[in-house]
């Protein structure tokens, strides 16, 4: 086997595999077929759209997934059919279902939607590489209106950002995000925009190490204090969105930002020259002033947890919320 030979099987081998949603696998009980039977394709599908809005989930899958079966059904049931499985967080089977889609040669009108959702599926899942190539094949050059062009650009900000372009994730990003404060049609993506920016200013600074110097801690530990304040200047745009998944990620990570401060200015090596006592005194006037970083990582666990009882948002994210607040020390 010759060298180039070797280089495609591996290629081909790393590439993920193409999933094809198994609509036979999903099909509604007999029961409910024979209802769906007798009404059209046409309003069972408003049906489906209508239950999709309104939350019902189960019900627009079931509808959807009867009418992507048809011989003739509609091809925006199975587009509607992965957006049921990403509201789900089900994101593997919505790319199935986009995938499936796309194999179907999908109208011309449809088909930037699916290769964007599915490009925000693979973005969540942290495939951002793949995210790049569906934002791709989204055509750009008919002339886009400001809002699907601010969401097209954070969208690909947000993936380069991920895949290590960062000078054009942020270029992109910071240029897409200022064009609106605040749009209701946009909330989503300029929350999950500026959420973005957050957690970089974030990651940022947890990558400046305090085990250094003793002035090279001081330069370090200014610049991660300036970042954190960034972060949470860009968090006040996340809350401006009132889009409850992205402020809570965002208080989640501000909260466990200040933790990981208080640690790391705990492990960070006494100054040369004191003695065993003086070095036990300085250790603990440490945990004394960093004790405010406790406090306001409670503040920041506590008030995502507002948040979310304002907005009736309960998952995942507020039992972790919860679980972080209520594990920090109270003396």
């Amino acid at each position: 086997m010759t060298i180039v030979s070797l280089l495609v099987l591996f290629a081909c081998a790393a590439r993920a595999p193409v999933v094809l949603y198994p609509l036979d696998q999903h099909q509604p009980p007999a029961a409910l077929v024979g209802v769906f039977a007798s009404q059209s394709p046409d309003a069972l599908f408003e049906d489906a759209y209508s239950r999709l809005l309104n939350d019902d989930l189960e019900g627009a899958e079931q509808r959807l997934v009867y009418l992507a079966g048809l011989p003739d059904g509609p091809p925006e049931a199975l587009y509607h059919l992965g957006v049921v499985y990403e509201l789900r967080g089900a994101l593997e089977t919505a790319i199935s279902a986009y995938d499936l889609l796309l194999t179907q040669d999908p109208p011309e009108e449809l088909a930037p939607s699916v290769h964007f959702r599915r490009g925000l599926c693979l973005e969540e899942l942290g495939r951002f590489d793949e995210a790049l190539k569906a934002f791709s094949k989204v055509p750009t050059t008919g002339g886009l209106s400001l809002n699907d062009r601010v969401t097209y650009d954070v969208a690909r900000g947000v993936a380069m950002l991920g895949s290590g372009k960062e000078a054009k994730g942020l270029e992109l990003l910071q240029a897409a995000l200022s064009t609106t404060r605040r749009d209701p049609e946009l909330a989503w993506i300029l929350g999950k925009g500026w959420y973005t920016l957050a957690r970089h200013d974030l990651d940022q600074a947890a990558a400046l190490s305090l085990n250094e110097s003793e002035r090279k801690v001081k330069k370090n530990l200014e610049a991660r204090a300036g970042l954190i304040m960034d972060a949470e200047a860009d968090l006040v745009h996340v809350v401006e969105q009132h889009e409850p998944e992205w402020i809570l990620r965002g208080l989640l990570d501000l909260g466990d930002a200040y933790i990981t401060l208080r640690e790391d200015m705990m492990r960070s090596p006494t100054p040369a020259g004191l003695s065993a006592e003086q070095a036990a005194l300085y250790v603990a006037q440490v945990d004394k002033s960093t004790r405010v970083l406790i406090a306001k990582a409670f503040n920041a666990y506590d008030q995502g947890l507002i948040v979310a009882g304002t907005l009736g948002f309960e998952g995942e994210l507020t039992e972790t919320l919860r679980a972080r607040r209520d594990a920090l020390p109270t003396d």
